[in-house]
């Protein structure tokens, strides 16, 4: 039986910044990729009913010396107001749960801002209560983030992670 390992997350980041970010900790760490594109199945809530449409996704494949992680990275509409942006890193290796922590903390500060903190105007525009918010803190919490205050990005301090001869000139 396989089981998958992934984390899933709404973000802040448009998916190009996502995937330029993944590109640059596979670099980073020496590891091969290609890119990947296909199509996911969403819902989208139209007044009361669910209505379900397929959207276009883009991403990576990496090759770690332990198997291959996936990496992919869409845009959806929850709503008739605006559009949420969403990423998955996903493997079918049971070994691979701790490298999945380890990439996407190194991958969540390679982003330009913190993946999970929204503007207003982006909340407001989308739903300022919608539940996706809540969730993505809740998620880049568990991976060890200071979600509540921050001042900078990337912080100062921040989780731990295998750096794979993480260097500066990047």
């Amino acid at each position: 039986m396989i089981s998958i390992i992934r984390f899933e997350s709404a973000i802040c980041v448009t998916p190009r910044d996502a995937v330029r970010a993944a590109r640059l900790a596979s670099k980073r760490r020496g590891w091969r990729w290609t890119s990947i594109e296909s199509t996911r199945v969403v819902d989208r809530f139209v007044i009361i009913a669910p209505l379900t449409s397929g959207v276009p996704t883009i991403g990576l494949d990496i090759e770690t010396p332990d198997g291959k992680i996936e990496m992919h990275a869409w845009t959806a509409s929850p709503t008739s107001a605006g559009s949420l942006h969403h990423i998955e890193w996903k493997s079918a290796e049971p070994r691979m749960s701790y490298l999945i922590k380890d990439i996407v903390i190194e991958w969540a500060l390679l982003c330009p801002r913190a993946p999970w903190k929204w503007t207003f105007g982006e909340r407001s525009r989308v739903g300022y209560l919608l539940s996706e918010f809540r969730k993505a803190k809740r998620a880049f919490r568990d991976l060890g983030f200071e979600v509540k205050r921050h001042k900078e990005w990337p912080p100062v301090n921040h989780p731990p992670f295998d750096g794979h001869g993480e260097s500066s000139d990047e």
